[in-house]
């Protein structure tokens, strides 16, 4: 099942971007395209000798005065600036990929369908404003709910002009729609990568994009072509041509002539000079005064092939891939030298921005339970991978010999290092279980992909451990090493129904602060410890619209032995919302990749004390309680954790919030406006 594209749109704050989408009656064109207009501006506009001020504002009628406007604008501007770009993100948007572990498939249909346009030309997009603007590139983390944790239905690009950082962590961005208004994104809500971000607090996370370090030659070599094109195609004058003997008149009807039906639109194509006679006396002479040009010595070929290198640095490329002619005019020295360079440039520019994305993707957006990487190699990759491998097997293959190793230990070490797959190992499994984790790793899913690899080491059994004291007491530990996720009922409400029961329940009554209504039994912590953050981060994602409200409607003893000759009674559970409820869990759980297998069908029940097998269930009065939860608790053997599902307001409501974060930042917009007045 691929991802349902109009819904992803649908709930993007860009929503309101697309007439069709916004689940209203389409603005009028004014609208919708008026504020496009305004942030292209710049677009139609030279580019200024310097840049705007650092961190000028990208929103409003002044946008075209921004920075990242003028930044952004520089493609338009410089043709081969625009091609560097271009082939960054051609690069970028290529690369191939992998994601590994649990439902990857559903997380591989999500990221080809990233952005509703697919992967390749998101990434595109994604690239642009990175290379171009100093706020970086913006990604919306487009979930089913606004609540952190709910699933992620995809990813859509955020219009860097169009956000602003608040420096508020909780609430990192603003986005403006083309409507104009305004939308909080929360820190779950949004993922931002930033070209080397300002160190300065103030500047709250902005960075110099390549377009600004390289914004110099951008501008000479913009100028320069903008020169020659109007050398050969323009009507501006170059030069100021003096000529003795001869009089203005005369020389403009020569000219009239000559040029009859070359004017076009105003414009007079190959008319460079201003011609003015003198009518002295004498023979002609002529006078030549410049009036524009470029200095002498100029070499327009030179000019480029720096402005190529510098782009190529500025961008993380080799400079070959800008123009195939440096080496062989011997610009860049041996093709050795660009083998080298071609190498190194794996470690520049871009690579940082992959590297920030693999992070960004692995612990905000996709499931503990899987990894994100890129998988590019090539021809000498492969080659020089074969030969690290053929190097470690000689020296296993001169340990047998020695008989320093044995076989065994030999094909042990070559799993360890990856020569071969773990499912060459033998029965006994893995002796050596250490597990090395990169940065590109989810814990959980490399956790995976070694359970069951050794254990702790195990104390023999003696006879102490025989004996009836110490096999109950281990029973004991082991019922409470288990992991659920229930209801806990208050004090009061506890006592209430425990003091219903008759006080000659000699197999046990539960504790006060023990009474609980389980919705999910997870297994044992010692089997499920690596999916631990998962299931808390699908409990904090958890939403419900309202509280959980039922009636005790009665008592009841199960049939089924406990293990140790008693059965338990309970307390029945009636609430009209708890299946829906329990649905919604039970689905947030398995987005995030827990799979667990109930032992029986779910019966909301409280367990209020045990009895005897053989024992009938006592008559027992339980009075009409109302109970209420807002909020799930699991329990992790002897710890417990409460996530609430119904949204609170303590304080100040997170709308208020942000509304109040809006108003400030338009306060601010109008300060600035008034700082450039």
């Amino acid at each position: 099942m691929t991802t349902d594209i109009p819904d992803l749109l649908r709930q993007s704050v860009t929503a309101a971007d697309l007439p069709t989408m916004a689940g209203d009656t389409p603005q009028p064109a004014a609208v919708v395209f008026f504020l496009p207009t305004i942030f292209s501006a710049a677009y139609h506009l030279p580019l200024p000798r310097e840049l705007p001020p650092y961190w000028s504002i990208s929103l409003g009628l002044s946008a075209y005065w921004s920075r990242d406007t003028v930044l952004r604008a520089t493609i338009m501007h410089e043709e081969f600036w625009a091609d560097a770009v271009g082939i960054a993100a051609t690069k970028a948007a290529a690369q191939s990929w992998e994601v590994k572990g649990t439902r990857a498939g559903r997380w591989q249909e999500m990221l080809i369908d990233w952005g509703g346009d697919g992967y390749v030309p998101s990434q595109m997009r994604g690239v642009a404003d990175y290379c171009t603007t100093n706020n970086g590139e913006f990604w919306e983390v487009v979930r089913v709910s606004d609540a952190r944790g709910s699933r992620v239905l995809g990813l859509v690009h955020l219009d860097s002009l169009r956000c602003v950082r608040t420096g508020d962590p909780e609430r990192p961005v603003i986005f403006m729609d083309l409507r104009g208004a305004y939308h909080v994104l929360r820190d779950w809500q949004v993922i931002n990568l930033c070209d080397m971000p300002d160190p300065s607090l103030s500047s709250l996370g902005i960075g110099h994009c390549a377009a600004e370090r390289s914004y110099g030659k951008i501008y000479d070599l913009a100028a320069m072509e903008l020169y020659f094109k109007e050398k050969i195609t323009g009507a501006g004058a170059n030069n100021l041509d003096i000529i003795q003997g001869m009089q203005t008149m005369q020389l403009e009807g020569i000219l009239s002539s000559a040029e009859a039906g070359k004017q076009q639109r105003g414009l007079t194509y190959y008319q460079g000079n201003i011609l003015a006679g003198t009518t002295t006396q004498g023979s002609l002479t002529h006078v030549r005064i410049p009036l524009r040009g470029m200095p002498d010595g100029f070499e327009r070929r030179e000019e480029v092939e720096i402005a190529q290198l510098a782009y190529a640095s500025a961008l993380g490329l080799d400079p070959q891939e800008l123009n195939p002619q440096l080496v062989g005019r011997g610009a860049l020295g041996i093709g050795a030298q660009s083998v080298v360079l071609a190498e190194k440039q794996a470690a520049k520019g871009l690579a940082a921005r992959d590297k920030q994305l693999v992070h960004l993707l692995n612990t905000r957006v996709v499931s503990a339970s899987v990894t994100f990487t890129f998988t590019e190699r090539d021809l000498r990759d492969e080659k020089a991978q074969a030969d690290i491998e053929a190097t470690r097997a000689g020296t296993r293959a001169a340990q047998i010999a020695s008989m320093e190793i044995t076989p065994q230990e030999a094909r042990q070490l070559a799993v360890d290092s990856g020569d071969l797959p773990k499912e060459f190992l033998p029965p006994q499994g893995d002796q050596t279980p250490d597990v090395a984790i990169s940065d590109e790793e989810q814990p959980e899913a490399a956790e995976a992909a070694t359970e069951g690899k050794g254990s702790e080491a195990v104390r023999p059994l003696t006879v102490a451990d025989l004996t009836a004291p110490a096999l109950a007491q281990a029973e004991k530990q082991a019922n409470h090493m288990s992991a659920t996720i229930a209801f806990i009922l208050d004090e009061s409400d506890s006592k209430a129904l425990l003091s219903a029961l008759p006080e000659d329940l000699p197999d046990g009554i539960e504790p006060v602060d023990d009474l609980h209504l389980t919705l999910v039994f997870l297994g044992k912590v010692n089997e499920i410890e690596r999916q631990r953050k998962a299931i808390e981060r699908a409990l904090s994602g958890l939403r419900f619209d309202s509280p959980i409200v039922g009636t005790i409607s009665g008592v009841g003893k199960f049939n089924n032995d406990e293990g140790d000759g008693t059965s338990a009674i309970y307390a029945s559970f009636d609430a009209p919302d708890l299946p829906a409820f329990r649905e919604a869990l039970v689905k947030s759980l398995l987005e995030e990749g827990i799979d667990f297998q109930p032992s029986h069908g779910f019966t909301p029940h409280i367990t209020l004390a045990y009895i005897a097998n053989d024992r009938p269930l006592p008559p027992i009065d339980v009075p009409v309680i109302k109970l209420t939860f807002s909020s799930v608790t699991l329990a992790w053997a002897n710890r417990q954790r409460k996530f609430p599902f119904v949204e609170s307001s303590p304080g100040m409501a997170p709308k208020t919030k942000e509304a109040n974060l809006i108003l400030a930042w338009g306060l601010m917009r109008e300060a600035l406006g008034e700082a450039r007045r």
